[in-house]
């Protein structure tokens, strides 16, 4: 829902007295209890590096993220040598566009294809190829947020040497047409980067697409620590993505990504990636309780609204859901995760603190002013019951609130 800034000040400290409940896991997300048993263990006792191979502490960190190659792997469906450990997404967006940039230039394919609404990991990389005399097509979106794919497909060129597209929009929750995009270039030489920082672990089927070349991947949005993350790198058949580093000294990961391993975030990473693959018979489960909860947040939300908001863009035209696999995630308190925009409402409570206006919203072609202040929620898939009672109260009477000072 969204709404029109209010007087911010006042509103906040009406609000400030309501208990809060954290609702912003498509932000970043709590450590799983599981993944933090992994990260402590060898922070810990099991802390040896990786690279050290004359004794049983070198060798036990290695199996371990070995181990962690396969978890991560698993979960798109690939080998454990076309999985590079990184810092997190934003670092694999770059590796994977910066980093073929040698090759685009050697074989005379200096175009690339993208989208308006990307992340700015991706964006801030293309503008720099573009200071460098890469040409860059942008395809806007449509009205609902979704980039066609049809659209992307006709921007291809023989010149194309990457198409870069994100999987969930990390702001509106938007899932873009990946897998039609993958099959409609199965015929092209054109590299695929998919930026799946929002979907991985949650949206597994169309991470599976071999036609995929490139993911990225973030750890701390599937519940394992910040600074950790992953870039796959598909082969077409025996040939491997001709990837050049970005940084130099020690040969690590292939040499791609050179640096010691942090092994006890590598070994956390991966047992977060297990987690989806384990919990995934309990999720299908639960997703028709997961469901009328959603439900009773949103109508007691609409009823608080008693029709005075103008018709946002969630409410009239997009459904902003995305279904997490790992947990059922979507609007307003599905475990999973949250996008606040323009309110910071990472508490329970409404809390305005200040006015933002993401950039993807504004190229979806619809009144600026309906992007003033506005706010989905997603919990913590850790909450209990009682908690999702107390999201539903607290939007509720924040909404009223939020009527009253107007």
């Amino acid at each position: 829902m969204f709404v029109k800034p209010i007087d911010i000040h006042l509103a906040w400290g009406l609000f400030r007295v309501m208990p809060s409940v954290y609702l912003d896991c498509n932000a970043t997300t709590p450590l799983d209890p599981r993944v933090r048993q992994v990260l402590l263990r060898y922070l810990d006792e099991e802390y040896g590096n990786e690279g050290s191979r004359t004794h049983e502490y070198g060798s036990a960190a290695k199996r371990a993220v070995q181990q962690a190659r396969d978890q991560v792997a698993s979960v798109v469906d690939c080998k454990r040598e076309e999985v590079l450990f990184t810092s997190g997404a934003t670092e694999s967006n770059n590796l994977a566009i910066l980093g073929l940039v040698d090759f685009g230039i050697a074989n005379n394919r200096r175009h690339i294809v993208s989208t308006m609404i990307e992340h700015k990991a991706v964006l801030e990389p293309l503008a720099d190829l573009e200071s460098r005399g890469f040409e860059v097509t942008y395809v806007k979106p449509q009205a609902d947020g979704i980039v066609r794919a049809v659209d992307v497909l006709s921007a291809l060129r023989p010149d194309t040497l990457l198409v870069t597209v994100m999987h969930v929009n990390n702001e509106t929750g938007v899932i873009q047409p990946v897998d039609e995009i993958a099959s409609g270039m199965a015929n092209h030489l054109a590299f695929l980067h998919v930026d799946a920082a929002q979907s991985f672990g949650k949206i597994a089927v169309t991470l599976k697409n071999q036609r995929i070349d490139l993911i990225s991947v973030s750890g701390h949005k599937i519940y394992a620590p910040k600074g950790i993350g992953a870039l796959i790198t598909r082969r077409r058949g025996y040939e491997k993505v001709p990837l050049k580093p970005l940084m130099f000294g020690g040969g690590q990961e292939r040499g791609i990504r050179p640096g010691t391993l942090p092994v006890a975030l590598i070994a956390a990473l991966g047992e977060a990636a297990a987690c989806p693959i384990l919990a995934r018979a309990g999720w299908r489960r639960n997703f028709g309780r997961r469901l009328q909860r959603r439900g009773r947040v949103e109508a007691q939300a609409s009823q608080a609204a008693r029709g005075r908001f103008r018709a946002g863009i969630v409410d009239a035209e997009v459904a902003f859901k995305l279904r997490h696999e790992r947990s059922g995630g979507g609007e307003f308190g599905d475990e999973g995760g949250e996008e606040v925009r323009g309110g910071g409402a990472g508490g329970g409570e409404l809390r305005f603190q200040g006015v933002h206006q993401g950039h993807q919203l504004l190229h979806f072609g619809h009144d600026p002013s309906l992007f003033g202040e506005g706010w989905q929620g997603n919990r913590d898939k850790h909450r209990s019951s009682q908690s999702q009672i107390l999201v539903a109260d607290t939007v509720r009477e924040s909404l009223r609130l939020v009527i009253a000072v107007r």
